[in-house]
């Protein structure tokens, strides 16, 4: 076989970019989300200041777009195109390791549909401004709620099976 007739294979590279976005930065936004949304247990106004913070970042959508989206959009993308070429076979081997793979695929999908309606829902609907007062009045909707609790679990679960926690 001739030399420039062998086809490259950059899988390996793809893999590992895939890895890596959704460790980091996918998964530090993650754990950022959590710890500023938090500030909601000390007070609205807490809560209510570090959003006005986070809205006040230099260069704000240029960071939002290169160490959030982009890295969302590719590890999202990526995954889809990894769930849709995997087979599931849990049924037929239905040990602790399949189980994992398909929790990880099923939660990634979920996660994804979640972020991508949470981004829209409090970063471009409410033009960045997001505040204490609207999450409040969102999450009264019992559908809303329980949306919310199924994609921040998905996220959280995705993150751990993801990362070797369990």
């Amino acid at each position: 076989m001739v030399a420039s007739k062998i086809k490259a294979d950059h899988s390996f590279f793809w893999n590992k970019l895939f890895s890596f976005s959704g460790i980091f930065p996918v998964g530090a936004f993650l754990a950022e989300h959590f710890w500023a949304n938090s500030y909601a247990l000390v007070s609205v106004g807490k809560y209510d200041e570090t959003s006005r913070g986070l809205q006040q970042i230099p260069w704000r959508v240029p960071v939002e777009f290169l160490f959030i989206w982009f890295p969302i959009l590719f590890h999202g993308g990526y995954g889809i195109y990894v769930w849709w070429r995997g087979k599931l076979n849990v049924l037929q081997y239905p040990w602790l390791g399949n189980w994992m793979w398909a929790l990880q695929r099923w939660t990634g999908i979920i996660a994804f549909a979640f972020i991508g309606w949470h981004v829209w829902t409090e970063r471009f609907l409410t033009e960045g401004k997001s505040n204490f007062a609207g999450v409040q009045h969102s999450l009264r909707n019992p559908y809303f709620l329980a949306f919310y609790a199924i994609g921040v679990v998905a996220s959280s679960v995705h993150l751990a099976t993801a990362s070797g926690i369990f």
